[in-house]
C-alpha cells in the first residue's frame, strides 16, 4: 500500500510493523500503532507526550497518500516548506523532492515529523511569512 513512496524515498518507518489499516467501503484508513508512534512521528517530545498524541491521533485515509495530484497551485502563489531531517513518517528526501518540485522556499530543520509541536518557534514564523506573502 505504501511501498511506492518508500521504495523511491527510503527512510520512512511506515509499514506493516508500524501501522494499523482499517478497511471501509470507501477506502482504507491508517493509524500509527501506539507502540511505534514516538519512533515514527514524535521523536522530539517526551514519551508521555508522544503517548498522549498516539492516543488522540485521527485516522488518515490511504488515498490522501496515494491519489495523484490533479492540479498544482498556480506558480504565482508563494510556497514554503520545512523539511524535518529526522522525519520517519515521510522520508526527508521525499519532503525535499516535494518542496523543490513545487518551487517552495524550504528549510531543513533538525526535527522529527511533529515539528509544529516540538519546534513551534521555528514553524510559526514560516506560517506568518506565508500568510503575509499571500495577501
Amino acid at each position: 500500500m505504501l511501498e511506492g513512496a518508500a521504495a523511491k524515498f527510503p527512510g520512512s518507518l511506515l509499514g506493516p510493523e508500524t501501522i494499523t489499516v482499517v478497511d471501509h467501503a470507501d477506502g482504507p484508513d491508517v493509524t500509527i500503532k501506539p507502540a511505534s508512534f514516538r519512533a515514527v512521528v514524535a521523536g522530539d517530545v517526551p514519551a508521555d507526550m508522544a503517548a498522549a498524541a498516539a492516543a488522540g491521533q485521527r485516522p488518515l485515509r490511504v488515498a490522501a497518500m496515494t491519489e495523484p495530484v490533479r492540479a498544482a497551485a498556480p506558480a504565482s502563489i508563494p510556497k514554503y516548506a520545512l523539511v524535518g531531517s529526522r522525519d520517519r513518517a515521510i522520508a526527508p528526501a521525499a519532503e525535499r523532492w516535494m518542496a523543490q518540485r513545487s518551487g517552495a522556499e524550504y528549510r531543513v530543520v533538525d526535527s522529527a515529523h511533529d515539528m509544529p509541536v516540538s519546534h513551534p518557534a521555528l514553524v510559526t514564523p514560516v506560517i506568518e511569512n506565508a500568510a503575509r506573502a499571500s495577501r
